[in-house]
């Protein structure tokens, strides 16, 4: 039952429902049970749902408890917070060693790999991982689009629609289909997803060039002029946010400049 009950909340932790992840895993912890799987979901759970300091007391308890998949897990996640990605690699490839069927250990392991430029080995870990673990979000999210990215559409398809499933309030999953869709001449398949884009995530200048194209393209002229200007307009005020960065950068800098130049004038 014990072993169960870690599963599930794994299981929630993962899919960032963190407070049933507690409600779940909570009740095993006392101060004689050091299991290293209960002491990293609580660890973990904890933090995002504003209870930090208790998840750190969890995560110091399971450091301390020496060599294990879970610490190397944390590790792992320590360096690839601080961009160190082959750090990163190396510890989720630890975790793997002491335990090979540890979830989430190879999505981090193709994240990581990802990031360090290893498109084929991120390839290979998200597919180990979407194998262990088909309900992961993450796993068929990238699996589909490296898939994509390789003119594989019809695998990407299948895992980008099993991720859109499992989260389809999120943009990314949905605008990678209609990317596809598109570029298969199912046009109208595009239209409703990117529409559906334009609601999570009106923001995206993405989602509104495209737009533009499909109506232009389905002689909808008035709706493709609209998203047109709508893409032109969050492309300037895009570019206008990072001027304005830039010049507070260079003011910052000429203060730091002025102040050490007056430091000199003083010697």
């Amino acid at each position: 039952m014990f072993a169960a009950e870690i599963l599930l909340a794994d299981c929630y932790l993962q899919l960032g429902r963190y407070a049933d992840a507690i409600r779940v895993a909570g009740p095993l912890l006392n101060r004689e049970n050091d299991d290293a799987g209960l002491l990293y979901v609580l660890g973990t759970a904890y933090a995002p749902g504003g209870q930090e300091q208790r998840g750190a007391q969890l995560i110091d308890r399971l450091m301390k408890r020496g060599n294990s998949a879970e610490m190397h897990m944390l590790s792992g996640d320590s360096y690839y917070m601080a961009h160190d990605f082959l750090h990163a690699q190396n510890e989720y490839r630890d975790a793997l060693a002491l335990n090979p069927r540890m979830q989430m250990a190879h999505l981090r392991l193709g994240q990581a790999s990802l990031a360090a430029g290893d498109t084929t080995l991120a390839l290979q870990e998200f597919e180990a991982e979407q194998s262990l673990n088909p309900s992961n979000f993450e796993a068929n999210f990238y699996l589909g689009y490296l898939l994509k990215q390789s003119e594989d559409r019809q695998r990407a398809r299948t895992f980008l629609e099993k991720a859109d499933a499992l989260r389809p309030d999120t943009f990314e999953a949905n605008f990678q289909l209609a990317v596809i869709a598109r570029k298969d001449g199912r046009i109208q398949e595009a239209l409703q997803r990117l529409e559906r884009a334009r609601k999570t995530a009106p923001e995206e200048v993405r989602v509104h060039v495209l737009l533009a194209e499909i109506y232009f393209r389905m002689k909808r002229r008035a709706d493709g002029e609209k998203e047109k200007k709508t893409a032109e307009v969050l492309n300037a005020r895009k570019q206008d946010a990072e001027l304005t960065f830039s010049e507070r950068m260079a003011h910052d800098a000429a203060r730091s400049g002025d102040g050490a130049a007056a430091v000199e004038s003083k010697r």
